[in-house]
């Protein structure tokens, strides 16, 4: 799968459309040699610049005579601006260019002809990872969501291939207010697709950065007994998460009193991610019984204390991480103030030597507590 820029000339005096999918600089101007010639009089020799690195574009004036627009705004003799789907690019007065991103297939392969990635509108990236790209689009009834685009390499052995098949369907089948919901998920060349709601919060460990480093007790409760409820509903559905760590706990609606939702349920299918999240005996065995109750007190202890339970930084991150013991939360930070029986429960399912509560129990010890 691939990503097409398409600019259309809609004010000359005929429709154009110009095509690119490879990163190139194009020069917009009245010279017929232009990678973009456009004949209008009000249209400089060589008018603007544009850098096209699919899916980002930066248009660059070059001391035209006539400026240079985005959606009606000038952007400056030599100024420059990004733009992306949606926008126009005025060049000089009389002659606009749409933008419009989207998805292209590299070769003729359907598996799931249910939903078609090329009728989707680009709008940008959100972000990118072990579990591959997540795009937020627009489709052609104007809906946004989230879709996760998944690389061949993910499912290279038909193990993976049938972990990663099994977990998407499991995603689609759960509806709950606390899981992230898919819509749907398949296969287009050779890479899984899953379509997503897109969450306008960004996720827990976004907010703790932009707060400082650790979020307020308060908020920190609210976010965990929904983040607890999302995991208890995919435990009670069979679905083991395995993964759990700030950067999949989503928000949305208000940051004061966030709606929360957990994503990536059963795709990630190996020890190698965030070892920081993980208890002891799942970076040992990977399959092992219950680690998500350890994974989320971890995120707890995060949120609150803006440090991982175990002293585990840089390449030692697996050795320490198999042999050092998690820090008693109030020893960690002095100026931490939750009652001892929130500090004692949250020690206890961090303890690797005895045997973890269920979700469900550590949920009930944590409102016993609180």
């Amino acid at each position: 799968m691939s990503i097409a820029i398409t600019l259309t000339e809609s004010t000359g005096k005929e429709e154009k459309k110009f095509a690119f999918t490879k990163p190139g600089k194009l020069i917009i101007g009245r010279l017929e040699d232009c990678s973009i010639p456009i004949l209008e009089p009000t249209v400089s020799r060589q008018h603007a610049l544009l850098e096209i690195s699919p899916p980002s574009i930066l248009i660059r004036d070059l001391g035209s005579l006539n400026g240079t627009f985005v959606n009606g705004k000038s952007i400056g003799e030599r100024g420059e601006c990004e733009v992306g789907f949606g926008d126009k690019l005025g060049i000089g007065p009389d002659c606009e260019l749409n933008v419009r991103v989207t998805f292209i297939r590299d070769q003729k392969r359907e598996d799931d002809p249910a939903l078609d990635l090329t009728s989707f509108n680009i709008i940008n990236l959100l972000g990118k990872g072990k579990l591959g790209e997540v795009w937020r689009v627009v489709s052609t009834d104007n809906n946004e969501y989230a879709l996760r685009l998944m690389p061949p390499q993910l499912t290279a052995s038909d193990v993976t291939h049938k972990i990663m098949k099994r977990g998407t369907k499991a995603l689609v089948k759960m509806n709950h207010e606390n899981v992230l919901r898919a819509y749907c998920t398949g296969i287009v060349n050779d890479m899984y697709y899953l379509l997503m709601e897109l969450c306008d919060c960004g996720t827990v460990e976004q907010l703790i950065q932009k707060s400082g480093g650790r979020l307020s007790v308060d908020l920190t409760m609210n976010i965990i007994l929904q983040a607890l409820d999302g995991v208890i509903y995919a435990h009670d559905s069979g679905v083991i998460h395995r993964s759990l760590k700030p950067s999949n706990i989503f928000l949305s609606g208000s940051l004061r009193e966030p709606a929360v939702k957990i994503a990536d349920f059963g795709l990630d299918n190996d020890n190698t991610g965030s070892l920081v999240f993980m208890p002891r005996r799942q970076i040992i065995d990977y399959w092992c019984q219950n680690p998500d109750t350890w994974a989320i007190a971890a995120c707890f202890y995060f949120m609150l204390t803006g440090y991982y339970p175990r002293d585990t930084s840089g390449e030692d991150a697996a050795w320490i991480a198999r042999e050092e013991k998690a820090v008693p939360i109030l020893q960690r930070d002095s100026r931490i103030r939750i009652p001892n029986r929130l500090a004692e429960v949250i020690d206890n399912a961090l303890d690797e030597e005895q045997e973890p509560p269920t979700v469900l129990q550590f949920r009930e010890q944590i409102m016993g507590a609180w």
